[in-house]
């Protein structure tokens, strides 16, 4: 079973935002050690994709690598015309354009991942929010607990409770009434 940790995740992206605006600073300060470093993250977020399981971005990614190589062959990696002149201008208009759209990419995934925390946080609150209702926990035996053990034993103890309001919801209670169709044949049935 494939278990995402999206925390994980989120500090990897970042660290890969931060590895960008590095990338940008060698773009502005006109750096001869851009395209190696830009290929380098390029390759960083290659391995990160694939260890996420996202194909459809490390395929992105691919093709990121393979128009900065073009580039650096002299060959206009749109038209895919030879250039033969300002190949270097060429090379770092193309980091540029790969800057540009790393930097969307990364922006809308870390979105992504915010969110579906976002989400998780929500339904968290809600559960503990159901369990001090129904006096299963206190707010301070929640705040109490602190290490991985009090958070299972806790899960549990939610887990447990959420298991017998199941059964409740599933079968009626002994004392609820039953449907009692009249005798004179009607369909309204009495209580």
């Amino acid at each position: 079973m494939f278990i995402k940790f999206y925390h994980k995740e989120l500090n990897e992206l970042k660290e890969f935002q931060r590895a960008l605006i590095r990338v940008y600073d060698l773009y502005l300060g006109r750096d001869f050690n851009l395209e190696q470093q830009l290929i380098q993250l390029l390759q960083d977020l290659l391995r990160y994709y694939k260890n996420t399981h996202t194909e459809s971005a490390a395929n992105w990614i691919q093709s990121l690598l393979a128009e900065i190589h073009t580039a650096k062959r002299g060959i206009h990696p749109f038209s895919l015309e030879r250039i033969t002149v300002r190949k270097h201008e060429l090379v770092i208009t193309t980091c540029y354009k790969i800057i540009q759209n790393l930097n969307d990419r990364l922006r809308v995934d870390a979105e992504k991942l915010e969110q579906t925390l976002q989400e998780g946080r929500t339904l968290l609150k809600q559960i503990l929010l159901g369990s001090i209702q129904l006096t299963v926990m206190t707010v301070d035996q929640i705040k109490a607990i602190t290490t991985q053990r009090e958070r299972e034993r806790a899960w549990s103890q939610l887990l447990t409770l959420n298991n017998g309001m199941q059964q409740l919801t599933r079968s009626p209670p002994p004392w609820y009434p039953h449907r009692i169709l009249p005798s004179d044949g009607g369909s309204t049935p009495h209580f």
